[in-house]
């Protein structure tokens, strides 16, 4: 069951990271990657079994566009956020948000639950 819940909460995050990334400029995939990397610290370290086929799933609903930086060879696919993409984001970080909080409550139950008898000793 946590596994149903887990991947779209990973999916989440990782769509709001890349929003993120390309509204501050236009990259590719293994950039966003590194950047997510990077700002994380490591704790996100995005797989590219999730990653590509995620951005290709936002690029179909029109949030981003992506495009070959050499249409011959399709060597990288650079990003670019759309108007959509700018106007969806709103609703997106406020999605983010409201998991963050809930996921901070089901850590606070699990805290309690696996550790209270050590908090009261």
């Amino acid at each position: 069951m946590a596994r149903r819940t887990f991947r779209p909460w990973v999916e989440l995050l990782l769509e709001f990271y890349i929003f993120k990334i390309l509204m501050t400029s236009p990259t590719y995939g293994n950039r966003i990657s590194e950047e997510l990397k990077k700002h994380t610290k490591g704790v996100a370290c995005p797989n590219p079994n999730l990653l590509y086929p995620l951005l290709r799933k936002i690029e179909n609903e029109g949030y981003i566009i992506g495009n070959w930086d050499s249409p011959d060879k399709r060597n990288r696919r650079i990003y670019h956020i759309t108007q959509l993409g700018l106007d969806y984001f709103p609703e997106l970080e406020q999605k983010a948000k409201e998991h963050f909080i809930q996921m901070e409550k089901n850590i606070g139950i699990l805290r309690s639950c696996l550790f209270e008898s050590e908090e009261n000793a």
